[in-house]
């Protein structure tokens, strides 16, 4: 190009998206004949992994803080409840998974 000559005009490419395309991909949508395929089962939000994690800290307190700090009796009894929490909570989580798997279809 030099400096008399005019650009080349712009194409119209009304109706089309970014860069020209159209959005089509040449699939069917699901409304477009087919059936949508099933999805997953909606899931529930489970509280026992937050209930695991909360043992473990109030037991490693208990060890660590409030045992040495106030008193050896205290500190075994808030580790005994910290580990009794979290073998609880694991309990509960497996149970509910494999609750969970079993009604998953094959």
């Amino acid at each position: 190009m030099t400096l008399k000559q005019t650009p080349s005009p712009v194409k119209d490419r009304s109706g089309s998206g970014q860069n020209g395309h159209t959005g089509q991909n040449g699939h069917a949508g699901p409304g477009a004949g087919g059936e949508a395929p099933a999805g997953p089962p909606p899931r529930r939000n489970s509280i026992f992994p937050f209930l695991l994690d909360l043992g473990v800290v109030v037991g490693l307190f208990g060890l660590v803080i409030v045992g040495p700090l106030y008193n050896a009796l205290i500190g075994n009894v808030v580790l005994g409840l910290g580990v009794l929490l979290a073998l609880t909570a694991l309990v509960g989580w497996v149970r509910e998974a494999r609750a969970e798997y079993a009604r998953t279809p094959d």
